[in-house]
């Protein structure tokens, strides 16, 4: 089973007042007959300020539906909404997701300008955004219900559609899952729990033939990006009791005869899955690349294609490092040898020189001494113009050139009895040639 411990799939839960999110939030935390398709969810301990009342609230709900009583709607009072963590499982795969509740907002807000940029932040900072609409009540229920039912759901369409108009790029769509789930799905359809397809494709008919339902599908579609939207027929509770026709309780509580409700939180976490890994294959920053593909790779099994592709991005962006750190090494050579080249041919050679001053020789014989003694790695381009047995030539020449000089220099003070300027010129001649052949003679004329 894989788990991606660091990734964290965060859900907005969207439904006007008794839509069912309150039954739906309490059945995935309650016991359930299998899925047939071998998925799961369960709740997830939380501690934390921000998770108790939510805690406390879906506790309340779970006693009422045990206890043959139908658990009240989370009423917007103006508070913080709801938040909820359930662990779910499909493919050999784990998904931890945080729903938030935010019951109300869709309604109560100031105006659609205000109601628009709190659902552009939504849309912005949320993996996944699930919406609620119920269908029709049943025959025998008060007939304004379905009058009001038809209001709220052409609310809820308006609602969204204000989208389109927020989105920074006007005409592009968003680009994140979005779900509508027809919540309370036993109300219409006599459900065949073992064939899901089949009910499937009833939803299809139902929603095409709902003027209200297929207005809000065709919305909440063209609001995002494709592949993005999906419709899921669900029942939180299962079949109602036949004998309370009004307050649709469970037929069966423990447990729970529930119909696809994990399918729609699998879908968004597996649909937000599959967004990262397009917008991870479309990078070029080589750091994020590595980073980003190691956290994305964990959500997915290793025998997967995603986990493959991932796998070969990130074989490419280690090629791509391994090149550009070859180019740079290369370069950093180029650099050096280059610059080094460019001081190197900066080099007067003085012996051609009758006129060079005893400074120049000097600093020739210097930079001739270190030329000669540098290691294999300095100076690798001039030793193709001048090589290194050339360069001792060159400095043994200047030494014998440089003290003739300053013997000369030496004797001719001395013969012109300038005894301080003889003094002068003998202890520089000692201090570069105590071992020169006219040291013997210039220690005797200091003395």
């Amino acid at each position: 089973m894989n788990e991606n411990k660091s990734k964290k799939y965060h859900i907005a839960l969207y439904g006007l007042s008794s839509s069912g999110k309150t039954c739906l939030l309490a059945a995935l935390a309650m016991p359930r007959l299998s899925h047939p398709l071998g998925y799961s969810c369960v709740d997830i301990p939380t501690t934390g300020k921000k998770y108790e009342a939510g805690k406390e609230w879906l506790e309340e709900a779970i006693n009422k539906i045990k206890n043959g009583k139908l658990p009240e709607p989370n009423y917007n009072d103006g508070g913080e909404s709801l938040i909820f963590n359930y662990k779910f499982s499909a493919n050999h795969q784990r998904f931890d997701l945080e729903l938030v509740d935010y019951a109300g907002e869709l309604i109560e807000s100031d105006g659609e300008n205000e109601l628009a940029k709190r659902l552009r932040q939504r849309f912005a900072e949320m993996d996944g955004i699930f919406v609620f609409a119920e269908p029709p009540s049943r025959e025998g229920d008060e007939k304004r219900h379905d009058v009001q039912s038809h209001q709220d759901l052409y609310n809820l369409q308006k609602s969204f559609a204000l989208l389109c108009d927020e989105n920074k790029q006007k005409a592009i769509a968003w680009n994140i899952p979005v779900v509508l789930v027809v919540n309370k799905w036993d109300r219409h359809s006599n459900i065949d729990y073992n064939n899901p397809d089949n009910e499937k494709d009833k939803l299809e008919k139902f929603i095409n033939s709902s003027s209200q339902h297929k207005g809000l599908r065709d919305t909440l579609n063209n609001s995002v990006t494709k592949d993005n939207f999906r419709v899921f027929p669900i029942s939180a509770l299962g079949k109602s009791d036949d004998n309370d026709k009004v307050n649709e309780r469970p037929k069966q509580v423990d447990p729970l005869n529930s119909f696809g409700i994990e399918d729609p939180f699998i879908w968004l976490a597996q649909r937000r899955d599959a967004i990262d890994l397009q917008n991870y294959q479309k990078k070029y920053n080589l750091k994020i690349c590595k980073s980003e593909g190691k956290e994305l790779s964990k959500r997915f099994p290793e025998d997967s294609d995603e986990y493959k592709q991932i796998q070969s991005i990130l074989s490419q962006c280690k090629k791509k490092i391994l090149n550009y750190v070859k180019i740079g090494i290369v370069a950093t050579f180029a650099l050096w040898f280059g610059g080094e080249a460019i001081l190197d041919s900066q080099f007067v050679d003085p012996t051609s020189n009758p006129h060079a001053t005893h400074d120049e020789l000097k600093v020739a014989e210097k930079w001739l001494k270190q030329y000669a003694k540098s290691s294999y790695f300095q100076h690798l381009v001039y030793r193709f113009v001048f090589a290194k047995d050339q360069a001792n030539e060159t400095f043994e020449k200047l030494q014998t050139r440089r003290e003739q000089s300053l013997w000369r220099q030496v004797e001719t003070a001395r013969d012109d009895n300038r005894l301080q300027d003889a003094n002068e010129f003998g202890t520089e001649y000692l201090n570069d040639f105590k071992n020169g052949v006219h040291a013997e003679e210039v220690f005797n004329i200091k003395q």
